[in-house]
């Protein structure tokens, strides 16, 4: 940047008699005399090059006034260092100190300080492509101490504001809507699951060249930027829903692949009986075939002994209705069961329907919220 240093001092050895005696109150000197004058050394702390404009003639004026003080201006360009923290690259805002130190001359023989009266009188047109100047900061007088002594300074700060660039604004744009684009993936039928494999997959890739471009042209810093956690929030957001995606095809497809096999397991025929009417049958048969043929050796031998009790149950006087009943509850089971599995059906798939419109919902709600607290919120970064 370029400057105007403007040094005021004062010298008793000077005084304008004649000057006073003729109204006028300073006398302009040659550039010349700059170089017969005692001048207050100071030199820039952190410069790292710097130009004194001599073009067409050196760029200096030299004041002396009747009162001895002495005004000297000179035109110098610098280049001075300015530690950056990019944190929140790239809405950051930087504080570029200037240090101005006494070279020869300790805090006891000569002082410096701001002049009061041209305090404001500092010109803000400074222009830069990266950076906007906001504020020109004067700090109070400060001392280096050294091995020579302590020697008076002066500090000032320029407080610059990063612009974002074209190049930025369609990086976050970009990124925002690939990581819309893989919410919809949620919306495709679960049967379309090639449909579904080509968003994430598009998406992916995508979303890591967009990485890749991006932290080309980014400064190279050993800790993340701003930049740098929402490129990763994409990122990560995109694989969790192409992750959820495929767990929800694979689901589906382990369902189908269950149902199918019941439905080819299970016979059209009638269903056997139940194990308790085969043995009730088995009594009733035992029973009738001893009462028929057994009949006359029974009445031999059971002389003088009461005769055992009949079965009083239903199921050993009448197995054929018996069998009946049994057949017409069996029925009336199957038929509640289909019922119930094409109910669970319809509900399944109901089911992976509101499961994927809650999934494409919460990720969008998720995506717009954290957006907007990357863009607006003062926290972890996250600056404006």
């Amino acid at each position: 940047m370029t400057i105007f240093l403007v040094r005021k001092w004062r010298d008793g050895r000077l005084k304008l008699r004649r000057k006073a005696q003729m109204g006028e109150d300073h006398m302009d000197m040659p550039d010349e005399a700059v170089s017969l004058l005692w001048r207050p050394s100071v030199f820039f702390d952190n410069e790292k090059d710097s130009v004194v404009h001599s073009v067409t003639a050196p760029n200096s004026m030299l004041k002396i006034y009747n009162d001895s003080r002495v005004l000297l201006s000179m035109r110098i360009t610098l280049t001075l260092s300015c530690p950056m923290d990019i944190t929140d690259f790239p809405r950051d805002s930087q504080i570029c100190p200037l240090t101005i130190t006494s070279a020869s001359y300790t805090a006891n023989e000569m002082f410096l300080q701001w002049d009061e009266k041209e305090r404001g009188i500092i010109h803000k047109d400074i222009k830069n492509l990266q950076f906007e100047l906001e504020n020109i900061i004067l700090y109070n007088n400060c001392t280096n101490s050294e091995i020579m002594g302590n020697f008076s300074c002066l500090h000032a700060g320029f407080k610059l504001q990063r612009k974002t660039s074209s190049s930025e604004k369609q990086m976050f744009a970009s990124s925002f809507l690939i990581t819309v684009l893989s919410c919809f993936s949620f919306l495709i039928p679960i049967n379309k699951a090639p449909a579904r494999v080509s968003i994430g997959v598009a998406t992916t890739i995508s979303m890591a060249t967009q990485c890749t471009s991006a932290h080309a042209n980014m400064p190279k810093v050993p800790y993340m930027t701003s930049m740098d956690h929402w490129l990763s929030f994409c990122f990560i957001f995109i694989i969790t829903t192409f992750t959820v995606s495929i767990l929800q095809i694979c689901y589906s497809g382990i369902k189908k692949d269950i149902s199918t096999q019941r439905a080819a397991g299970t016979p059209a025929t009638t269903p056997p009986p139940s194990p308790r009417t085969q043995n009730r049958q088995g009594t009733s048969a035992r029973s009738a075939s001893q009462n028929t043929s057994g009949s006359g050796a029974d009445r031999r031998t059971s002389q003088g002994v009461a005769q055992p009790e009949q079965d009083e149950s239903a199921g050993a006087l009448c197995p054929g209705r018996n069998n009946e009943r049994d057949l017409l509850q069996n029925e009336r089971q199957s038929k509640c069961c289909s019922k119930m599995k094409n109910f669970i059906r319809k509900c399944y798939s109901n089911g992976e329907r509101s499961f994927s419109w809650v999934c494409f919902l919460i990720s969008l709600g998720l995506l717009l919220g954290l957006s907007w607290a990357y863009f607006k919120i003062p926290c972890c970064g996250f600056h404006t």
